[in-house]
């Protein structure tokens, strides 16, 4: 059983320079399986589902949920382990991330979505395309990470490392990594950090890096070339983590895909450049 909750409130903090704010939309839970799940639900139309990527969570959507909720129903949700859902005991893997989807989709009665991922985000909305296809309009995948597994030259560790930032030093290498435009005041690193520490008080991120250094959940080129949905892929001149030839490769293998190059944005362009994404659904 599910249980749903009104929490006004609950719309997160940003992790990005302090000038920005966060979505509008009132927060939410419900409960699966004994789970506690954070979501935004906003706006009327098409749904568009909008799903974080490692390290992160719906947050990383705020200069998005407004914009787009003008003329869709917009669904934003932290994944287990991350943000204000629960923290699993252990088990995390992409599939977990790919059941808890089609588990909030069931909650809310939403039959078919358009899905937006970015960075893993990409990858776990890619599976559920495969395994529900039915059930996906399309994909805009931004900067998807971990399609085929971890890049030859990164390890599991190395993963882990990256993107749990434990000092000022840290978060500062970081930011820069996926940021076009860094911030460079201190106490917006402090800041930053803090919020980065908050979103990540379990183990999610060192076990999903495991999960995926043993190959858990990837794709092979065959099973990309055979995902035949409409696809966007958008891709910041300025990543600092996935190049953008990772993303030319995967929009010449799917069978139905354009890449976008999105100028002066880094990891996150839905952030740096929001046009770029709001452009897609005509808002």
């Amino acid at each position: 059983m599910i249980n749903r909750t009104d929490e006004p409130g609950l719309a997160a903090t940003a992790a990005v320079p302090a000038a920005a704010s966060p979505p509008a939309g009132v927060g939410e839970s419900m409960v699966l399986d004994g789970h506690r799940i954070h979501y935004v639900d906003q706006g009327r139309g098409e749904v568009v589902v909008l799903i974080h990527g490692l390290g992160a969570d719906l947050s990383r959507w705020h200069a998005n949920i407004d914009a787009l909720s003008r003329r869709h129903r917009v669904v934003a949700l932290d994944l287990f382990g991350f943000g204000r859902s629960a923290r699993l005991s252990g088990g995390y893997r992409a599939q977990v991330f790919v059941d808890q989807l089609a588990a909030v989709l069931d909650a809310l009665a939403i039959e078919r979505a358009t899905l937006v991922g970015n960075s893993m985000g990409g990858w776990i909305a890619m599976l559920f395309a495969e395994q529900q296809p039915a059930r996906v309009a399309r994909l805009v995948l931004i900067a998807p990470a971990f399609v085929y597994g971890l890049p030859e030259t990164v390890t599991a560790a190395q993963l882990a490392a990256g993107a749990s930032p434990d000092s000022v030093a840290q978060m500062a290498a970081y930011l820069g990594r996926v940021h076009y435009a860094p911030p460079r005041d201190l106490r917006d690193i402090e800041r930053l950090l803090d919020e980065h520490r908050m979103r990540n008080r379990g183990n999610a991120i060192a076990a999903l890096a495991r999960s995926i250094g043993t190959g858990e959940d990837v794709f092979t080129r065959e099973r990309v070339a055979a995902l035949d949905i409409a696809t966007v892929v958008l891709h910041g001149t300025h990543d600092g983590v996935v190049p953008l030839a990772a993303s030319q490769d995967l929009v010449a293998t799917l069978p139905d895909a354009r890449l976008r190059i999105v100028e002066r944005a880094g990891r996150w362009p839905q952030l740096e450049s929001p046009d770029a994404l709001h452009d897609i659904f005509g808002c």
